[in-house]
């Protein structure tokens, strides 16, 4: 599943959505050669529609690789699911959905993309290791979408706000792949997923041996103390580290980070305090 679309205004705004199927197809190579969209409500909707099959407007189009409808006039307050199926010209047949809000209310543009995070740390640049969607998904837990809250107080981390988020994401990141490397393929010996050794290991060596020599080294340089799962990875100590220097200091309550270009600014206070990191 692709995560979510951007939210879209309720009728009678509409918009083109597309699904890109490149990976699914993959080295096998196949190009499309017939699509089906399909749109309903999500359960957890707080919203429904019992029309669900006039939110797609025009026939979907598709290209060798990539499949676009034209979807709108929907219902404000509604999650709609979209979903794809595609058929290839070697007879496979794959699927892609994505959530789609439907809100009136203004949405705050979002303070991180894939292609920001990857920019900024190109550790996770491995797009099979680390696919969109998940990179994506972790984003969204940072971020909170549709980007009303976030699970990184701005108040508080002020200009280390965007830096906190890349930390935050990058760690979580770590720490799924380290899980999937020790787990292994399904069935398999416990080896990893693509053959990538895992970013983070069960501690820091101390000391090594070879031919009768051994060498000890000082841990303790560059670890934040008491760090707890956050000592795990190197993007987890330095997200601690900063947390911790933003937090060292009171806390002046003004406005959500405003985008101005690549930089941010505070305006008035206008919400309440809440402070998890």
């Amino acid at each position: 599943m692709a995560d979510a679309f951007g939210s879209i205004k309720p009728a009678p705004v509409s918009d083109f959505f597309v699904f890109d199927f490149t990976q699914q197809i993959g080295p096998m190579g196949g190009t499309i050669t017939s699509v089906a969209w399909i749109v309903s409500v999500d359960p957890s909707s707080p919203v429904g529609d019992p029309d669900t099959a006039d939110r797609i407007l025009e026939p979907p189009t598709f290209s060798s690789n990539k499949t676009s409808a034209l979807l709108g006039e929907m219902i404000d307050g509604a999650m709609y699911v979209i979903r794809a199926d595609v058929t290839l010209s070697d007879s496979r047949v794959l699927t892609d959905s994505a959530t789609l809000y439907c809100t009136s209310a203004e949405i705050a543009d979002p303070y991180l993309t894939i292609g920001q995070f990857r920019a900024t740390m190109p550790a996770f640049s491995d797009t099979v290791r680390f696919p969109d969607t998940e990179v994506q998904w972790w984003i969204n837990q940072a971020c909170s979408p549709p980007n009303i809250s976030y699970a990184l107080n701005p108040y508080r981390w002020g200009q280390f706000f965007e830096l906190g988020l890349n930390l935050w994401v990058a760690h979580n990141l770590a720490v799924a792949d380290m899980m999937v490397q020790r787990a292994g393929p399904p069935g398999g010996p416990g080896s990893s997923r693509y053959g990538h050794a895992a970013l983070i290991g069960s501690g820091i060596a101390s000391s090594r041996s070879v031919g009768g020599v051994s060498v000890s080294y000082d841990n303790s340089l560059g670890i934040e103390q008491n760090a707890g799962w956050w000592g795990l990875t190197p993007w987890g100590s330095q997200f601690l580290y900063y947390l911790r220097l933003a937090g060292a200091a009171p806390v002046h309550l003004l406005g959500p980070p405003v985008r101005a270009g690549n930089a941010y600014y505070f305006g008035p206070y206008t919400g309440p305090y809440i402070a998890p990191y």
